[in-house]
């Protein structure tokens, strides 16, 4: 099954392009084939934006691969391709999609708004802001967006900041035991 968000605010039509797209890229390289995405100058106005995804890929209700963008960088569509391609077979939580799952798959394509600084006091001020299963978040520590840092640079700030992942399905490493994940941020 495939779905798109519909946060995008994209006509039906886009948005089946959009899933169509994502499919394509996945199957293109479970083949082996070396296609390079669509033509950007093929493609309806709206999937030429340049616009931030995500794509999401599921089995049965278990994640087995997302991968995004949190900013603009490129059309739409090509974000997209990549993103369907990162999310089956580069996303380190997980080894690289197998065909046999690729029938399984239920694949999501989520296309971000721009982001929006919100400045708040503390917590529980954010919390009010956001509008759970609208809005997405991008944490920044003194003045330094943290979802792009490597394991490396995000180890020391792990003694300064705390975070809470609610969903353990998505936000372990099942690569990882448990001790191994709880005792990464003591490490020097």
């Amino acid at each position: 099954a495939m779905a798109a968000s519909q946060s995008a605010r994209l006509e039906p039509r886009s948005r089946a392009l959009l899933l169509s797209t994502a499919a394509a890229a996945i199957e293109s390289q479970l083949a082996r084939r070396p296609d390079t995405g669509p033509d950007p100058a093929a493609l309806p106005p709206v999937l030429r934006e340049t616009r931030a995804s995500f794509v999401t890929l599921t089995i049965e209700g278990v994640l087995r691969g997302c991968c995004g963008s949190l900013e603009p960088r490129r059309p739409l569509a090509i974000d997209v391709w990549s993103n369907a391609r990162a999310s089956a077979f580069q996303d380190p939580r997980f080894e690289p999609l197998e065909p046999r799952e690729w029938v399984r798959v239920d694949l999501e394509v989520s296309v971000l708004s721009p982001l929006e600084r919100v400045i708040v006091c503390d917590e529980a001020a954010l919390i009010a802001r956001l509008a759970p299963g609208e809005d997405g978040l991008v944490i920044a520590w003194r003045g330094r967006a943290i979802s792009g840092l490597t394991a490396g640079e995000f180890r020391p700030l792990r003694r300064e900041i705390q975070l809470i992942f609610q969903d353990p399905h998505s936000s372990l490493n099942p690569r990882l035991t448990v001790g191994e994940i709880i005792a990464d941020p003591l490490r020097t």
